[in-house]
Order: structure tokens, then C-alpha cells, then sequence
């Protein structure tokens, strides 16, 4: 987990804990005694306010767990296989060119200027996509259990000759 994963890790879990804190202080504060209002219609109210704090953190809780889990970070499988990209105008450098079957991490690094990494399986379809800055190293994990030619496109308008920007490897079994 890289400093920005754990940032974001950190402020979501500190967001949804100011948010039942932050329930706990509304429902203290409206038990304060001394209303001008008739006792009945005060417990009423009381009543009332208990069930809908109530049901307002459960769903909070239940949102922070439900959606936690889903964190990408925390679910990366264990890559059998790491591969390098370079994207630059107007190429793809795949290391190695020739990748085993199984779950693959790709390392990919651009060179200049922002680009899509499109990967397309060898019947054509878009297997995944991220995107790449200059500078910044971005991972993407694949399961890639079908061997053949795996094309690389660039899915974002990087010059003039971006139609080009092609890369490949081949996945064997």
C-alpha cells in the first residue's frame, strides 16, 4: 500500500467515524431537559428521535462495511507474474514480451504525456483499462488465463500520431 492508498485508507475511515460520532452528539444534545412542551408530546418526540438516529447510524454502519471491503488496495491478488510498460509518444514497451499464463501485475510508466492503457484480449474485447500520467508509476492486476497476442492501445489523445500507439505480448501457457 502506497502513502496515497493509506491517505485515502486513513480519511475514509476517519470521515465515517466523525459521521457516528457526529450522530451520537445530535441524539445526546436533544435530551436536553427543560422544554416548554407537554411531557406527552416530548416523549413522543423523544421516541421518535431514538428511531431515527438509530436508523440513520445502522445504515451509515452498514455502508462503511459494505463499501470497506471494496477498497481495491486491500483486494489485489498475488501477481504470479510482473510486467513493465513504457508508454511514449506513440509506442508501448512491453517487459517481457512474452508473459505466462495467470495473474499479472503491469507496471506501467509514461514518458511524456498522459495515456490510456487499453488492453485488449486476443478475441478483442477490453479486458482493462487505466489510466497513466507522466512520472507516475500505475499498477494494474489481470488474470490473463487464455494464451494468444494481447494488443495494448492507448485510449487517451496523446499527439498527432496517437491512432498508431500499439503495443503487444504474447501470453503462453
Amino acid at each position: 500500500m502506497n502513502g496515497t492508498q493509506l491517505f485515502i485508507t486513513v480519511l475514509y475511515s476517519a470521515v465515517t467515524l466523525i459521521g457516528i460520532v457526529g450522530m451520537l452528539a445530535v441524539l445526546r444534545s436533544t435530551r436536553r431537559k427543560g422544554e416548554a412542551l407537554p411531557e406527552s408530546t416530548l416523549h413522543k418526540l423523544h421516541r421518535g428521535e431514538n428511531w431515527w438516529a438509530l436508523m440513520a447510524l445502522v445504515i451509515l454502519i452498514v455502508f462503511f462495511v459494505g463499501t470497506f471491503a471494496g477498497i481495491p488496495w486491500l483486494n489485489r491478488a498475488q501477481a504470479d507474474t510482473t510486467a513493465n510498460v513504457r508508454a511514449l509518444q506513440f509506442a508501448f514497451i512491453v517487459q517481457p514480451a512474452q508473459i505466462p499464463a495467470g495473474t499479472v501485475d503491469f507496471k506501467v510508466k509514461s514518458d511524456d504525456v498522459s495515456h490510456g492503457f487499453g488492453l485488449y484480449a486476443p478475441d478483442g474485447k477490453l479486458v482493462k483499462q487505466i489510466q497513466v500520467l507522466p512520472g507516475v508509476t500505475s499498477t494494474m492486476t489481470v488474470d490473463l488465463d487464455t494464451p494468444g497476442t494481447y494488443k495494448i492501445l492507448c485510449l487517451e489523445f496523446c499527439g498527432y500520431n496517437h491512432h498508431n500507439m500499439v503495443g503487444q505480448f504474447e501470453v503462453t501457457q
